[in-house]
């Protein structure tokens, strides 16, 4: 038959018109084969991007009264939860791929499946739903609350259901029970799909840690822990985030200190378990911990760190590794984006911020400051004899001065003080919330700081080092960033006229003059 209609196809059209029909009619067939082919993998393929200790979490059997099930947006059922039997009357192995909507446990009443469909539409849109709706049970007809909503992150739905508390009530004394049991599970997953929908949203580094903190502290009320991350020294890890005995935290974890580091996976440490104490949780001896590495393409960038007390109080053993999973790729994301933002606003030789750095702050805090109708000063360094020190001792004797300055500098700063390296030996501070006064105060104890260095180099004594400093202050002093600077840099050399070595604001001896 085909043959026929091929060939009269070559007496009525073209050669080139046949042989184009031809490959279009078996391309069409080599995919319809492929498409029939395929069918029996594609639920493994749509969830190979969900970390695996994630779905655990997200599908393990909350109680014997609850269940889980992960759906892909046209209501296919990829995963079920081992409880499906007991709440639906439906094995798990029954349920995968098929409709959610279509299970026969929705026969009776019919308005059970118009609901389901319902709450399928209504979350495939992002809005989650809930119902209450009658379960046709083969034991007895059971009254489930029944809730679906998109995974946050994930192109996946989330459907859980749990016999209401009603009929809960009405069961054996087993099952009630059982209901702590149920809320604390629920709950951790609940967390878990919050966090996982604010960690994307975090706008930095420090942001990531703050949130993540947050949600240590509500997953481990009863417990003590800390989030650390690799020092950007490269010596060891430094918390970011505590919760809990803070005083109980080590302030620095050393690879070697940690057995989980040294494995690359986690460590559990139990009473009557053979597993080790961590060098690092000795100080909490006889207590109980867990250790998790947190991965991000293939570099250890932090480590989750959990220990309790009571046996009652110890977490499941998958959720510190579904939080790892979660918090490892946004730490490790926001980490890149710090480093390469750090890059770009840092000055390479005294760490300081750069110029860059100085013309995004200034206007944005003088801004903020008229807002809030508070001062903001600034301070102008200059090292003094800086040239003739350079000449005398050598450049490299000059990049040693200006990285100590400036370690100084960064090492005197209170929280929202900022410090930049302006241009040659030139340093400027920023000091939100300070006027003239009190920045004269704190110029004359940096300036006295400055003067104490002890510099070797090469063997060689270094002659003392000192520093003459502008001050300028917002508003009175100037109403821009330009302006403000050009008088803290007539302060500056005010004070050089002055013999060096000293602190002036220009403004006030220009009004004396």
């Amino acid at each position: 038959m085909i043959w026929d209609q091929l060939s009269g196809l070559f007496s009525s059209t073209g050669f080139v018109q046949t042989a184009f029909l031809s490959l279009l009619a078996l391309a069409g067939a080599g995919l319809l084969i492929w498409r029939f082919a395929s069918r029996g993998t594609r639920a493994d393929a749509d969830t190979q991007w969900i970390p695996e200790p994630v779905l655990e979490v997200l599908l393990r059997d909350l109680s014997p009264y609850q269940f889980a099930a992960l759906l892909r947006p046209d209501g296919r059922i990829l995963h079920a939860s081992p409880a499906a039997l007991q709440a639906w009357g439906v094995p798990p192995a029954a349920v995968t791929g098929r409709h959610l909507g279509d299970l026969p446990c929705w026969n009776e009443p019919p308005e059970s499946r118009h609901a389901v469909h319902k709450l399928l539409l209504q979350a495939s849109t992002g809005r989650a739903g809930q119902v209450q709706i009658a379960c046709d049970h083969p034991e007895r007809q059971k009254k489930l609350d029944l809730r679906i909503s998109l995974l946050p992150g994930l192109p996946y739905l989330i459907c859980t259901a749990q016999e209401t508390p009603a009929a809960v009530a009405a069961v054996a004394a087993s099952a009630v029970s059982a209901a702590p049991v149920v809320t604390g599970a629920a709950s951790e997953t609940a967390l878990l799909e919050e966090l996982a929908g604010l960690l994307p949203a975090a706008r930095d580094l420090t942001e990531v840690c703050k949130i993540s903190g947050a949600f240590l502290s509500r997953l481990f009320p009863r417990g003590v822990g800390a989030l650390y991350l690799a020092a950007d020294s490269g010596a060891g890890f430094v918390p970011q985030a505590r919760w809990g005995g803070v005083e109980k935290i080590s302030p620095r974890v050393d690879s070697a200190d940690c057995w989980a580091l040294r494995r690359g996976g986690e460590h559990w440490m139990e009473p009557g378990a053979s597993s080790l104490c961590c060098d690092h949780a000795l100080g909490s001896q006889g207590l109980c911990h867990v250790c998790v590495p947190l991965l991000s393409r293939g570099e250890t960038i932090g480590l989750l760190y959990i220990e309790w007390a009571d046996a009652a109080d110890a977490p499941s053993r998958s959720l510190p590794r579904a939080l790892a999973a979660q918090m490892a790729p946004a730490l490790g994301h926001a980490r890149a984006s710090h480093v390469l933002r750090e890059q770009a606003i840092r000055d390479g030789l005294t760490g300081l911020l750069n110029r860059r750095a100085l013309d995004e702050n200034l206007p944005k805090l003088m801004l903020r400051a008229s807002d809030a109708n508070r001062p903001l000063s600034i301070l102008l360094f200059d090292v003094d004899h800086f040239k003739r020190f350079n000449d005398q001792h050598g450049h490299d004797a000059g990049d040693l001065v200006l990285r100590k300055v400036g370690q100084r500098l960064m090492d005197s700063m209170r929280e929202g003080d900022l410090a930049f390296r302006y241009g040659g030996e030139e340093m400027l501070v920023l000091l939100p919330g300070s006027g003239a006064a009190e920045a004269a105060l704190c110029a004359e104890r940096l300036r006295k700081s400055i003067s104490t260095l002890n510099l070797i180099h090469r063997g060689e004594q270094l002659p003392p080092i000192t520093a003459s400093v502008g001050i300028a202050e917002h508003p009175f002093d100037g109403a821009d960033a330009e302006s403000l600077i050009k008088w803290a840099d007539r302060g500056l050399y005010a004070a050089k006229a002055a013999g060096r070595d000293c602190v002036i604001r220009h403004s006030q001896v220009a009004k004396a003059a």
